[in-house]
């Protein structure tokens, strides 16, 4: 069920760059010109030598048109790019969760087993 308009939100991306200098800043600039907040980055290897995927999480109103702008540009900048969604933001964190997140890398290895199948 799609989000109202407005409500806070946050979409995943997943995304392999080049191996070269420079590949993840193209990659992050246009989510920064296009004022797009990333809220979380983290890399795993392909395996491929060298190459690594990117996790990205982009914290924006839902059906903020900045990010349908950002986006054809990221895809430029990465040898490949999945949306994996969006889904409403949390306001406030609840009583058993930490800032630290302990549970973020169980979440990235699931989504890692899933997209590497």
């Amino acid at each position: 069920r799609p989000l109202p308009d407005g409500a806070p939100a946050r979409t995943g991306l997943l995304a392999t760059t080049d191996n070269a200098p420079g590949a993840l800043v193209a990659l992050l600039a246009p989510l920064a010109e296009h004022g797009l907040n990333l809220s979380a980055l983290e890399s795993r290897p392909t395996g491929e030598p060298w190459t690594y995927r990117f996790f990205l999480e982009l914290e924006h109103p839902a059906g903020d048109a900045r990010l349908d702008a950002a986006l054809p540009a990221v895809r430029r900048a990465a040898r490949d790019l999945r949306v994996l969604g969006t889904w409403r933001r949390a306001t406030a964190l609840p009583n058993d969760a930490s800032p630290s997140a302990p549970w973020l890398a169980a979440t990235l290895a699931e989504v890692s087993d899933v997209v590497l199948a």
